[in-house]
């Protein structure tokens, strides 16, 4: 196991799911570092109507419980096709577009297929506790936000900001979901941020 070193500072940099779980671990006293910084964190879904999260848990946990929890949901299948570069979720940056599209196709192990209707109740399930966790949050805490965000929930990160003076939050204007991969002004705003706050 690890041992820590108590003059070491221990900081996370996480992203999307990444920045749920982290934050989960964080709530519950299962980590301890120093600060946190999380990028365009999944504390839910973008649903394009937030009055649409329990309706679409509700469906999914059914179909869940009657033996369809691997199946994809409804229009999903197994290995995503990508979208083309004009009209994708992640990133402005072409270039690097290019250099994670190809490393998506080459490397099968980071091929991801569609949502499952049990992976949508569970995440639903899960970003819903997590929102409610904020207050539980006692270290320096930075939350960076995609402003054309289409992935996940500004809404639901908003709120969770909102509930903790810990909290912090930096929106990177024009930004897509994936803030490390973007045009190197914006993502160089997002390091700088990531710098300021680490020092």
């Amino acid at each position: 196991t690890f041992e820590q070193d108590s003059q070491t500072p221990i900081y996370i940099l996480a992203h999307s799911m990444g920045g749920a779980v982290t934050t989960m671990a964080l709530a519950k006293d299962i980590i301890s570092p120093s600060k946190v910084i999380v990028s365009s964190p999944l504390f839910g879904l973008n649903l394009g109507f937030k009055i649409l999260e329990l309706p679409i848990y509700f469906i999914a946990k059914i179909f869940d419980l009657i033996g369809f929890q691997k199946s994809y949901a409804f229009g999903q299948k197994d290995c995503v096709p990508l979208l083309p570069f004009e009209t994708n979720d992640v990133t402005n940056c072409y270039a690097r577009f290019q250099t994670w599209r190809k490393n998506v196709h080459d490397v099968t192990e980071v091929q991801l297929g569609g949502p499952t209707f049990h992976w949508i109740a569970e995440i639903i399930k899960t970003t819903r506790k997590i929102r409610k966790m904020a207050h539980k949050i006692k270290v320096p805490y930075l939350l960076m936000q995609a402003e054309k965000e289409t992935v996940v929930c500004n809404q639901a990160q908003n709120m969770f900001v909102g509930s903790s003076n810990h909290i912090q939050k930096i929106g990177i204007e024009f930004s897509k979901h994936e803030i490390l991969m973007e045009i190197d002004v914006l993502r160089n705003k997002a390091l700088d941020s990531v710098f300021k706050f680490f020092s």
